[in-house]
């Protein structure tokens, strides 16, 4: 096999990996136009191929353009800078997912990774919430209470208990609950 012939090789096999990603991948033109579209990122969007290339991401997302994301887009573009961000989006029904997005550079524009993390943002929320739900209920018992890690640090004490120890939650946490007990 000639260099020439195995460099041939080499495109088709790297086209083929980028176009099956699990992670979008999506180059955006100058212009604003979808220039490519990997199938990780027509199932992040939703939409096909044919809906997305040689359209702009305006006429696909209608106000896009006054997001957040478009202006990191626009950052990248002009100043020809590396970036990331976390980017909650509203899809055109209504619904929302989260995406990790890395804006890269390219001589044709910007090349956008993005992976759903929608799945994980639903469960950082649905902890948020238990904790912030435990903290309530902590704070409401009368009665002393004091957690402790598996080693006997204190990691969590409501106020009946800091003023039992009287020692604040801040300077507690940590130490041992004999030290502070």
């Amino acid at each position: 096999m000639t260099r020439a012939n195995s460099d041939v090789g080499g495109d088709e096999l790297t086209r083929h990996i980028v176009d099956n990603l699990t992670e979008g991948c999506q180059l955006i033109g100058f212009d604003w136009r979808y220039l490519y579209v990997n199938a990780g990122l027509v199932t992040q969007s939703g939409q096909t191929r044919a809906q997305l290339l040689g359209r702009t991401m305006m006429e696909c997302y209608p106000g896009i353009d006054a997001t957040e994301m478009f202006v990191v887009l626009r950052r990248c573009m002009s100043e020809r800078v590396h970036d990331r961000m976390e980017n909650q989006f509203t899809f055109p029904d209504g619904s929302v997912g989260w995406f990790e997005l890395r804006f890269v550079p390219v001589p044709e524009g910007t090349c956008i990774l993005s992976l759903d993390i929608t799945d994980r943002k639903r469960i950082e929320t649905v902890l948020r919430t238990s904790q912030e739900e435990l903290a309530i209920t902590l704070n409401s018992i009368g009665d002393a209470v004091i957690a402790t890690d598996v080693v006997g640090r204190v990691v969590r004490m409501n106020p009946a208990a800091e003023r039992l120890t009287g020692w604040s939650f801040v300077d507690a946490v940590g130490r041992s609950v004999t030290e502070v007990f």
